[in-house]
């Protein structure tokens, strides 16, 4: 009734099971992930878009 009661706590992120199926499907998104990114930077080093150097190397440094 009060702001004492018996609140239940959400778990954290280690007590939270992960099924095989949901941990690969994270993997495969991370993945697709990188690959966009490589793809957009391979275009941007070609000259197939506009290369801002000042965007780019704080990443990779």
């Amino acid at each position: 009734m009060g702001f004492g009661g018996n609140k239940q706590s959400e778990p954290s992120q280690s007590e939270i099971e992960i099924t095989p199926i949901e941990d690969l499907m994270r993997k495969h998104g991370i993945l697709k992930r990188l690959l966009l990114i490589y793809g957009d930077a391979e275009k941007r080093l070609c000259g197939y878009k506009p290369f801002q150097p000042s965007i780019v190397y704080p990443v990779i440094l």
